[in-house]
């Protein structure tokens, strides 16, 4: 006899099927289960793993499609970027392949840089 308190909970969203397109693959069939609702800035998406090539993937889900998976038991979570798409950018253009030759040829003819990095 197992304990009430101690008997897991069943997930809704197991035998749930998804139909999804992956980038890779084309329209696919994901289990509910696999899937998981994330809050972005402007809209909910739903990711998912593609049962053919294993790739995650994420497709934005509309609201009426929404509701129904909210009530077949799929939770929203909030999506945190990582902090490289927080850093500030950069105002100066890219760093180019002449830039790196130029900086190199500064190394080459100052003889008062090389010694300062390597103390």
């Amino acid at each position: 006899m197992v304990p009430r308190g101690n008997v897991p909970e069943r997930d809704l969203r197991a035998g749930y099927e998804i139909w999804v397109s992956c980038d890779d693959c084309g329209d696919v069939v994901v289990g509910g289960e696999a899937c998981v609702l994330v809050r972005l800035p402007a809209d909910v998406t739903l990711a998912y793993p593609c049962t053919d090539c294993g790739r995650r993937s994420a497709s934005p889900v509309p609201p009426d499609q929404l509701d129904r998976l909210l009530a077949r038991g799929f939770r929203i979570t909030a999506w945190r970027p990582p902090r490289e798409l927080l850093e500030a950018r950069a105002v100066a253009p890219p760093f180019t392949w002449d830039d790196l030759l130029d900086a190199h040829e500064l190394l080459a003819r100052t003889a008062l840089i090389v010694p300062l990095l390597l103390s």
